[in-house]
């Protein structure tokens, strides 16, 4: 009865009838970036015979997951993003206890010394926002919804700079349109890609794409081929851009798209997901496919249903396969690609959040479990910093803010 009227009020949510009570859809995506950027997965090696063609058979501690400093404030439906040196930026997010309210603040984490300090205050309160970090190693925070959740909480609520180097930060040029529930990718040129989402006059179909350097805001002329929000946005190894799921607000989608930034087109494919889903998560993986894990799956507009399934999205030969069970439904969970090349998926609303799952893309790809969380958790964050994942904040089982903080060693 409880999962039925959160679907419900959800849904509701998400086709702007105001229903401040309740919690709206989290789409889960991370940005990670382009390929570029994310380092590449040596092999061990045995530094006492450095001539040996023999692999490392040196057994490696179990992996674990240990309780660091907490963040200052407690949060959810923030973001979570690793600068160049290592350290971590949580930006905005949200507090119930007092109806919704978004947050200004920011905190910066230091692995190294595990402490949080101050990053400064946004212009204006994020939550459910994208954060991406652009090339020159700002981060640019676009959207979401502003101090309260309402049929309007997103009007007005434009982009803000983080400068990591000042430690301060900088009100944007404006967006084109209001976006909530949208996506938001970094392109292999630098720029930025937003799309979907909605606003008080509905679920958009545009695009809009950020200059850094002119610090400008351009819209393409193609539009989607159908209104999209809680759907993902991924830079694929080409340059391209892989639009996958999502809904129009009357169902989920089972719909591909891509865009190529190149031209400005976008393409419907021929691939379309087994499983029509949103509020999913998309990662890209170190051989170019995208893994499709768990998210919502609309059937009426009164009955959503969340999905434990999984699926590989190959733009090479266009087509999309299963990739086995997580064994649970996932939703309102992170999805992080490890440098070994497997993926962690944490956390969620169902099932049992303390027990994440390990995809492994070799052999034809499987799921395992892994050890488990201290702290059940969804609509946390997630990012990766050197090998280890940090989740921070989210909702804990009885929806209170969470201060708490883990990191996962592999």
């Amino acid at each position: 009865m409880r999962r039925c009227q959160l679907a419900l009020c959800i849904v509701l949510l998400a086709a702007l009838a105001g229903c401040p009570s309740s919690r709206p859809v989290a789409d889960g995506s991370i940005d990670r970036g382009p390929v570029a950027d994310r380092g590449t997965a040596e092999g061990r090696g045995d530094l006492g015979q450095p001539d040996s063609l023999l692999p490392d058979t040196k057994p490696r501690p179990p992996a674990r997951w240990d309780t660091v400093a907490p963040l200052a404030q407690g949060r959810m439906w923030h973001t979570l993003t690793a600068l160049d040196d290592g350290t971590l930026l949580a930006a905005g997010g949200m507090i119930s206890t007092s109806g919704y309210q978004g947050l200004k603040s920011a905190e910066r984490y230091d692995p190294k010394s595990n402490k949080w300090t101050a990053a400064g205050e946004m212009s204006q309160a994020h939550f459910r926002h994208r954060a991406v970090r652009l090339k020159d190693g700002r981060v640019l925070v676009i959207g979401g919804c502003g101090t309260s959740w309402d049929n309007s909480c997103m009007i007005g609520v434009g982009a803000d700079l983080y400068d990591p180097k000042t430690n301060s930060w900088s009100k944007a040029n404006a967006m084109l349109v209001s976006r909530l529930l949208h996506a938001a990718t970094r392109l292999l040129d630098g720029r930025v890609l937003v799309l979907g989402g909605h606003d008080n006059l509905g679920v958009h179909t545009s695009l809009e794409i950020y200059d850094p350097q002119a610090g400008t805001w351009g819209s393409p002329a193609a539009t989607l081929s159908t209104a999209r929000l809680s759907a993902t946005a991924t830079t694929l190894p080409n340059g391209k851009v892989a639009i996958i799921g999502g809904s129009d607000d009357t169902k989920a989608l089972a719909s591909i798209e891509v865009f190529d930034p190149a031209t400005g087109a976008i393409t419907k494919v021929a691939a379309t997901l087994k499983q029509a889903r949103f509020s999913h998560t998309a990662t890209l993986l170190n051989d170019g496919r995208v893994l499709v894990v768990g998210g919502a799956c609309m059937v009426l507009k009164t009955d959503v249903c969340t999905v434990d399934s999984v699926e590989i999205y190959d733009p090479a030969t266009d087509k999309t396969a299963t990739a086995g069970s997580v064994g649970k439904e996932y939703w309102a969970h992170t999805a992080t690609l490890l440098l070994d090349g497997r993926v962690l998926a944490a956390g969620g609303e169902f099932g049992n959040r303390l027990v994440p799952m390990l995809y492994t893309p070799a052999g034809g790809g499987s799921w395992s479990q892994t050890a488990s969380l201290k702290m059940g958790r969804y609509h946390h964050a997630a990012a990766l910093t050197g090998e280890q994942v940090v989740v921070a904040g989210g909702w804990d089982k009885d929806d209170n803010e969470l201060a708490s903080v883990e990191i996962y060693t592999p």
